[in-house]
């Protein structure tokens, strides 16, 4: 099977996974209608240093992307939401590549209020994750 065939299949199958996730965690806020208490993600410690600065990036994009639907910058915004799907998965934030996957293909279709939605569930999404290190290895600090 083609390379890219083989990556389309695993985009699938890990939307699917993060798509049940969402309902098994009780994904939810008031504004997506679902409900969402705080998501703990363990962190790669390869990558710790770099990951708070991706999530503070994601946090730009919030603002950025409700600027950019309130000019129908819609190329744009299809940038901005590709570039999200093809590195949320990269830095262990599978269901941020699916919600920059989501505002890619609502920007396709010129749907601000598809990629609003898309962008509220960000914004929860990122307000819920805390950080943890993983098991066994030493915390520092008090």
């Amino acid at each position: 099977m083609a390379r890219k065939a083989l990556v389309a299949l695993e985009l699938q199958r890990q939307s699917i996974i993060v798509a049940r996730s969402f309902v098994l965690q009780g994904f939810s806020t008031q504004r997506t209608g679902l409900d969402l208490d705080e998501v703990n993600h363990v962190v790669d410690p390869r990558i710790a240093d770099l990951v708070p600065k991706f999530l503070a990036a994601r946090r730009d994009d919030v603002a950025i992307l409700r600027e950019l639907v309130s000019q129908d910058a819609f190329g744009d915004i299809e940038r901005h939401g590709h570039r999200m799907a093809g590195s949320g998965a990269s830095f262990g934030f599978p269901s941020i590549s699916l919600i920059g996957l989501r505002i890619e293909r609502a920007a396709q279709r010129s749907d601000g209020e598809g990629v609003l939605s898309a962008v509220w569930w960000l914004e929860d999404y990122l307000d819920a994750i805390k950080l943890v290190r993983p098991p066994g290895e030493a915390q520092s600090g008090p």
